[in-house]
């Protein structure tokens, strides 16, 4: 019975007998409009002899679409909006993501400086070369 669907799920899918996610850092997608928030699973299930239990942990990203940003969008609302409906992250990061959706308003303005940074993990450093080269 091991690969077909059965009521709606996979018979080999893994069945967790206790489950955590850590939540991690939210950040801003590099080449999207879109907030990633990173977390860990831990799951505990039971091994194939049925009893000894194992504990297994994985890395994973959950990525939240931002479809419109502009200058007249409601940073609050849309920050507690997303809040609300990612259970990843607690209702005090409500800062934190608001402080993402300006910085990712600023950027869409600015016409997708993402795009054109080759390297995309050196934090602000795509902004200052760009100012230096201005006379």
């Amino acid at each position: 019975a091991t690969g077909r669907v059965e009521n709606g799920t996979m018979a080999d899918e893994k069945k967790y007998i206790k489950k955590k996610i850590r939540p991690g850092a939210i950040v801003l997608a590099d080449d999207d409009t879109a907030i990633l928030v990173h977390y860990e699973l831990e799951g505990q299930m039971y091994a194939a002899d049925g009893v000894t239990v194992v504990t297994e942990r994985s890395n994973a990203t959950k990525r939240i679409k931002v479809k419109t940003i502009g200058a007249t969008t409601d940073i609050e609302g849309l920050a507690a909006e997303i809040v609300d409906k990612c259970k990843l992250i607690h209702h005090s990061k409500i800062p934190k993501v608001e402080g993402l959706l300006r910085d990712l308003r600023d950027r869409e303005a600015g016409g997708g400086v993402q795009a054109a940074d080759p390297t995309p993990r050196r934090g602000e450093g795509a902004r200052t070369t760009t100012a230096e080269r201005a006379p």
